[in-house]
């Protein structure tokens, strides 16, 4: 609180003062600034404020990334049309921005429309570009997608694909079982010219450990250590890695060596460790862990959370399902990244439905909005569940759902007709 009070000031008194002529960059930074400080709408009218010749891509940039790190999805888009109107040089950059946030929200049809918008505006796509959608073609082991890809990136006389480029096909040929290319393209990351940096051998780690090659992950893992220092991430990655190609104990090892040799504690290798015993139904292991995370005042994120819930309630565990789903909702309170998943809440509805549990379903449905979620299809179907298996008649169901924008179809209708009661479903 002293610091956000500190920050108040400082950025009070630059506001009122002026004590020096702003350029592009003192306004980008006075963006960010007010954004973290006052919130985002003090930000978008500070940035109306800003003199035309330096509304560059810089400050449109900071603005574009407020938007999105708050999934002000609208908001952002319509910035970035601004943008494009304003013939902004360097657009590629805001539309990479836009790319990555629809890529990790999974958006591909949005992402494909994007791309259509920058070939329309004639915005030419640089290498950052081309591997977000290599990236997007690996994930699904698509590998006819990641050759037309790579066929378009040779085709730019400027471009050259790069470790990461590399790294991204061989991830891309392993989700295709596809070994052998695999193993050629594993090569071409090791051989690359940027293996001077730590992350080409992160990289290492992460593709041997996908292939299940122990032998390798304890190669790369000495020629990392024996050419940087060895930070507590590089830690991480290996236990991540070790877990992978199946190496549990020696995952287990690394993680004792860190913690109680080295001193180290930090959240994300025991999200690590923790990942490893639920991925493997370790949940015995698993509950041991959360309890000394707990200890130490550390909280799982929702990835681990939500597997930790699905865990409990395929154990028929509804009581611990529901106290760990309580400890997710206070951590999101805290930081509302750490907020819990909406496909969490689903779980935790269709446990409650399954039980006709109604008001443990209602209070999920409450808790659903209160922290900005839809209250979708999905969700009306697992709460009509618990209503059939009370067999209670739910008071005006399908004006709920029409209110929340959840169009009642067949479904619905006939699951409500089960209840032995008088109700219009039509």
């Amino acid at each position: 609180m002293i610091l956000v009070s500190f920050g108040f000031q400082i950025l009070d008194w630059v506001m009122e003062e002026k004590p020096y002529e702003f350029l592009e960059m003192d306004h980008a930074i006075q963006v960010d600034l007010i954004g973290k400080i006052n919130g985002v709408t003090s930000a978008s009218k500070y940035y109306t404020q800003i003199p035309p010749a330096f509304q560059t891509t810089m400050i449109y940039s900071v603005l574009l990334a407020a938007y999105l790190e708050r999934n002000m999805e609208r908001k952002a888009e319509r910035l970035l049309s601004i943008a494009v109107k304003m013939g902004l040089s360097n657009q590629v950059f805001l539309y990479n921005q836009m790319l990555h946030f629809y890529k990790g929200k999974g958006k591909i049809s949005v992402v494909a429309a994007l791309l259509k918008a920058m070939d329309m505006h004639a915005v030419k796509a640089d290498l950052y570009t081309y591997n977000m959608i290599l990236d997007l073609r690996a994930r699904k082991g698509d590998v006819v997608g990641m050759r037309n890809v790579w066929k378009l990136l040779e085709k730019e006389e400027n471009l050259k694909p790069n470790s990461a480029s590399y790294a991204i096909l061989a991830r891309g040929y392993i989700n295709a079982d596809l070994r052998g290319k695999a193993e050629t393209a594993i090569k071409l990351v090791e051989s690359s010219p940027y293996k001077s940096r730590k992350v080409v051998y992160r990289w290492l780690l992460k593709l041997h450990a996908q292939m299940g090659r122990e032998d390798e992950l304890k190669r790369i893992w000495d020629l990392l250590t024996s050419s940087f220092e060895v930070l507590v991430d590089d830690y991480t990655i290996m236990i991540e890695s070790l877990g992978k190609a199946g190496e549990i104990e020696r995952a287990e090892e690394m993680f004792k060596e860190v913690v109680n040799t080295l001193g180290i504690k930090r959240l994300h290798q025991y999200n690590a460790l923790l990942s490893i015993y639920l991925h493997n139904g370790m949940l015995k292991k698993a509950d041991s862990l959360v309890k000394k995370m707990l200890e130490y005042s550390f909280s799982p994120g929702p990835s681990t959370y939500h597997q930790l819930i699905k865990m409990y309630i395929g154990g028929d565990d509804a009581e611990k399902a529901m106290a760990t789903f309580k400890e997710a909702q206070q951590a999101g309170r805290t930081l509302s990244s750490r907020k819990p998943w909406y496909a969490t809440y689903l779980l935790m509805l269709e446990m409650f439905g399954n039980k006709g549990d109604i008001d443990n379903a209602e209070t999920i449905m409450k808790d659903l909005r209160d922290a900005g979620y839809p209250r979708g299809y999905k969700m009306y179907c697992a709460l009509v569940k618990a209503y059939v298996k009370a067999n209670v008649t739910p008071s005006g169901f399908l004006d709920r759902m029409r209110a929340d924008g959840a169009i009642p179809n067949s479904h619905i209708r006939s699951e409500l007709s089960k209840i032995n009661k008088t109700i219009d479903v039509f």
